[in-house]
């Protein structure tokens, strides 16, 4: 058995032995994965920007990775109706707290901070965390060249907190709209970009932005789907969702959709031990 079946299968008894629990937890009042099925519906908070995770297609329909997950998530979990609703991720947690949705699908990565808030499933995207410059940048090779340089972040997420404790000396400045992130950086309005390397490499591959990666892999990049803490039902639903989905080949087929080259399902079995 590999390290990450192990992980896996210690996970799932794991939330099971909470499953067992949840009745005494929730016994005067319905978990929010029971309010989902008795209303038919689940709100599921996802970004309309992050192109190809999240965004809004040609006729203002939200679509990408996220999308199609979220889409064989409910179906598998029976519940019918989705209701996506559009949020960046400085929001996702205190929204999640504050009920505007029941879960998030949004390649959240379970930092140390967020776990104080909410919980987490187990991966269903994994890549790694990137510098990306304009392609006629020669100068930055790597974090060591970063010093004092513009370095724009997502607001709010992984990128962000790594940025602020490996790259403290450079310039951060801090967006919430992904494509105005490449946009400036496109037309040397700061330096450098940090962000996973799909996203990146997607920007580039489409030519809407002039970038390259400069230097090597940061970090691995894992993404999970978040809900409020405690909610045990909905860790064990949604933890065997995603293993049935990593293990019949489902995050294979729609990688292959929208990250051309990519078997997420095999990538996030080949995990390395210390991605975190």
């Amino acid at each position: 058995m590999s390290h990450m079946t192990q992980k896996m299968s210690v996970l799932f008894k794991w939330t099971t032995v909470l499953a067992l629990t949840a009745g005494t937890v929730f016994a005067h009042g319905q978990t929010v994965l029971q309010k989902t099925r008795t209303k038919n519906e689940i709100r599921i908070a996802t970004t309309d920007t992050l192109k190809p995770w999240g965004f809004m297609d040609e006729a203002n329909q939200p679509t990408g990775y996220n999308v199609d997950v979220s889409r064989e998530l409910a179906k598998r979990l029976n519940i019918p109706k989705i209701t996506f609703v559009a949020d960046t991720y400085k929001n996702f947690i205190s929204g999640l707290n504050s009920d505007r949705y029941d879960i998030v699908v949004a390649i959240l990565t379970p930092t140390e901070e967020r776990r104080k808030s909410a919980d987490f499933s187990i991966p269903y995207m994994v890549t790694s965390k990137n510098l990306f410059v304009h392609a006629d940048n020669d100068t930055i090779r790597g974090p060591e060249d970063m010093k004092g340089k513009r370095l724009a972040v997502a607001g709010g997420t992984s990128d962000e907190a790594w940025a602020r404790k490996n790259l403290a000396d450079s310039n951060i400045r801090v967006y919430d709209n992904f494509i105005l992130a490449f946009q400036d950086l496109g037309l040397k309005r700061v330096d450098a970009r940090l962000t996973d390397r799909i996203t990146g490499m997607t920007a580039a591959r489409e030519g809407r932005f002039p970038v390259k990666i400069a230097g090597p892999n940061l970090d691995y990049e894992i993404g999970t789907i978040g809900w409020k803490k405690g909610e045990a039902d909905m860790a064990l639903a949604v933890n065997k969702v995603v293993q049935e989905m990593i293990d019949d080949g489902t995050l294979n087929r729609i990688s292959r959709k929208w990250l051309p080259g990519i078997d997420m399902g095999d990538d996030i079995k080949k995990m390395p031990k210390d991605a975190k």
